[in-house]
């Protein structure tokens, strides 16, 4: 807040006495550093080049930098919910450049301290400080949540409930039915379309702007050879003259110029984003890899822009177009997490294990305390046969275990740790391990599996055949658990469905892995909760995460639905819906598998 409070102050320096101060240093003269003059002094400084300077051209490029000073200071205000500041600082870069961007910062911050008053005379009040040459749509959305806003007051003290309603409901079909006049205006109409989830009318309207546009390109380059033949050396008058021909062209509608060619990107934005809520995504595929094209010509990166083809990529089942986007994403900021988690899943779901390690090893070295990617990581090593560096990244997190508590991230990197042991040769170490995890949890297969052989290694054949035993009980167990025997739920008698041999959970249908869980949590022999099938839940879904994807069905068994009622039953009476089996749902993949999807 220091750093943005000295800019603010700054600003109010003049670009004639940071011209002056400019040209007086160039003589090795002192110069004051009243309200930070110096610094913008430097700043000028830095962009004069070996040819040298002439006087408009330091105004010129003064006016760039307080501009840009004006617009950083006042974002970073209205980031600290100072928009009274942010607003006064954003109307000074108004009054030098009419820009599209900053009138619609202008009117998202005015929106937010106008919500913030708490009477409609405040509101009013604030609406009237701050109008000023603003576009008509501009003009309209602002009153429309000035009106909702007061509608939704307890006390209505000048108007009744459905004067309100009318008049918001008015502001808002003006902005639907009137002809848009400037680009702020064709930005809110464009907007307020995409809301309504018209996606066919949002579509129409990006396209009559853009012939609009097209439109005005033609009759300027018309007008320009015109009058370039007819007055060799234009005056006043000549001026004139042609402004004369601009007006009839705007009188017959064949010229609109407040709407330039600044929105169509933005036009292009809309139109592709609407195609892809349409589900039309080579259509929608087609206008943003114009917009990266352009973007590319014109060295500009567009990081929202390449997700957006990314994405769209995926959903099309174009994993090498998804994967390169994807890179080029890393290319500008090779620390994006999101981003990284993406790379690894696609080269892992393209079996390019090499390539999906050096992109892990990277986002290790950005997130080292992060327990899932490192054990993602240290996984990694395991199949590489890099053991003892594996156990070195299990380590912390395995000291982290203990009996009492829920952690299943110590729990399974202490079971990784010991498997790595083994594989060392510190077999002892390792079986001390296994036998403390299956004294912990005597359901715990795998490490029953780690302790049948360290118990054979070290000649202990019998506790070797008893933790190998236990081991194929409870593979046996985890594969018929999910059976589902006729239940009774509140009176309500369900038909039984399952067949005597069990539950195949992992079935291929058109492409993709699908796994069909009868339950989520209800285990139908014990009819309690059961942890363990919940652990079974999240080992599908990280087995699915981590190889070419899929969906998990709830509900269904032997391939026919058997619905959610037992899982419900689990729930209070009061909460036996659906919503609240989601949140349930939602809550067990709160962390990095929400992330991930």
């Amino acid at each position: 807040m220091n750093k943005i409070l000295k800019l603010n102050k700054t600003i109010k320096v003049s670009s004639s006495d940071i011209v002056k101060g400019f040209e007086t240093r160039q003589y090795a003269e002192t110069i004051s550093d009243e309200h930070g003059l110096k610094e913008f002094i430097d700043l000028l400084d830095r962009t004069i080049t070996e040819e040298g300077y002439y006087h408009d051209l330091l105004y010129e490029r003064l006016d760039t930098i307080i501009n840009d000073n004006i617009t950083y200071c006042a974002i970073a205000f209205a980031e600290c919910g100072e928009y009274q500041r942010a607003i006064k600082l954003i109307m000074k870069a108004l009054d030098a450049h009419r820009k599209t961007d900053l009138i619609m910062r202008k009117l998202g911050w005015l929106v937010s301290l106008m919500l913030e008053q708490k009477t409609e005379t405040d509101r009013l009040k604030i609406i009237n400080k701050y109008l000023k040459n603003d576009p008509k749509f501009f003009v309209y959305l602002l009153k429309y949540k000035f009106y909702i806003r007061a509608a939704e007051h307890e006390k209505v003290y000048e108007w009744n409930l459905s004067e309100l309603k009318d008049i918001a409901d008015k502001m808002y079909s003006r902005i639907l039915e009137e002809e848009p006049e400037t680009d702020v205006d064709v930005v809110i109409k464009s907007n307020v379309l995409s809301t309504q989830s018209d996606h066919d009318a949002t579509i129409k309207f990006c396209e009559d702007m853009r012939a609009v546009l097209k439109r005005n390109l033609i009759e300027e380059e018309k007008i320009n050879i015109k009058f370039a033949e007819e007055l060799e050396e234009p005056e006043y008058e000549d001026e004139k003259i042609i402004q004369d021909h601009k007006n009839m062209l705007i009188h017959q509608g064949r010229y609109r110029p407040g709407i330039t060619d600044n929105i169509s990107q933005h036009l292009q934005i809309t139109e592709a984003r609407a195609y892809k809520r349409q589900g039309k995504l080579p259509k929608a595929l087609k206008i943003f890899l114009q917009i990266e094209y352009n973007n590319a010509e014109n060295g500009v990166t567009d990081t929202p822009m390449l997700r957006e083809i990314a994405k769209i990529c995926e959903e099309m089942g174009d994993e090498k177009g998804a994967l390169d986007t994807y890179e080029m994403i890393l290319n500008n900021d090779q620390d994006d997490w999101e981003i990284l988690r993406k790379v690894i899943h696609l080269r892992k779901k393209r079996h390019e294990t090499d390539s999906a390690w050096v992109f892990l090893k990277r986002l290790h070295r950005l997130y080292p305390n992060r327990n899932s990617i490192t054990i993602e990581y240290a996984n990694l090593l395991m199949e590489k046969t890099e053991y003892r560096e594996a156990r070195d990244l299990y380590e912390p997190i395995a000291e982290q275990y203990d009996p009492d508590e829920t952690n299943e991230d110590a729990k399974i990197a202490r079971l990784h740790k010991a498997e790595c042991m083994l594989q060392l040769g510190y077999t002892r170490a390792a079986h001390k391990i296994f036998r403390g995890l299956v004294r912990d949890d005597n359901k715990f297969k795998e490490a029953f599996d780690g302790l049948a052989i360290a118990a054979m290694e070290l000649g202990k054949r019998d506790e070797a055949k008893k933790a190998s035993k236990k081991a194929a009980s409870l593979e046996k167990y985890e594969f018929s658990r999910d059976a589902i025997e006729p239940e009774r739920i509140e009176g309500m008698q369900l038909t039984p469905t399952t067949a005597t041999k069990g539950t195949i959970e992992r079935t291929i249908s058109k492409g993709k892995n699908v796994v069909q869980k009868p339950t989520f949590l209800y285990n139908p022999k014990t009819k309690k909760l059961d942890k363990g099938i919940e652990k079974t839940f999240v080992s599908n879904t990280d087995s699915l995460l981590n190889s070419d994807g899929g969906v998990i069905q709830i509900g269904i068994t032997e391939k026919k639905p058997t619905g959610l009622f037992n899982d419900l039953k689990l729930l209070p009476k009061a909460k036996r819906t659906l919503e609240e089996f989601e949140k349930k749902y939602a809550k067990l993949f709160s962390g990095d598998y929400q992330t991930l999807t």
